[in-house]
């Protein structure tokens, strides 16, 4: 639950809660390429035309992603950047998901690196925000 302070300013949710919304996302595409995984063996090979797609997409991601990054130490307030943070994970997550699908897909895993690639980049890109003090 966000804290309200004397000044009436929100902090946004404690850094433990953005912990696990970070964890949440980045492990919900580790686990569906676990999954595509085992069922990418039994599958005949598709056109590769969504691997070109799921790159194209993961490039074109890194524009808001850093977009929002130059724009977050601007921000005042904390549940300001931790809006953010949560807007450069849903890119980087959308990246790497669009990337395992484009693998279950397709057969060419190289064309799914970049969608990867991007969602480390976001979590990288957006760390946790520091609790305030007296949180």
């Amino acid at each position: 639950m966000a804290d309200f302070d004397s000044s009436g300013s929100i902090h946004g949710p404690p850094a433990a809660t953005m912990q696990i919304i970070r964890a949440s996302m980045a492990v919900g595409v580790a686990m569906f390429a676990v999954v595509t995984a085992q069922v990418r063996e039994v599958r005949a090979d598709p056109p590769i035309q969504i691997g070109y797609i799921a790159a194209v997409f993961a490039v074109a991601m890194l524009v808001p992603i850093f977009f929002f990054r130059s724009r977050m130490e601007t921000l005042s307030t904390r549940s300001k950047r931790c809006t953010f943070s949560i807007i450069g994970w849903a890119l980087g997550e959308s990246a790497g998901m669009l990337a395992v699908v484009s693998y279950f897909l397709g057969n060419a895993l190289v064309w799914s690196l970049p969608g990867l690639l991007v969602l480390a980049v976001a979590l990288i890109a957006f760390p946790v925000p520091e609790n305030e003090p007296g949180m």
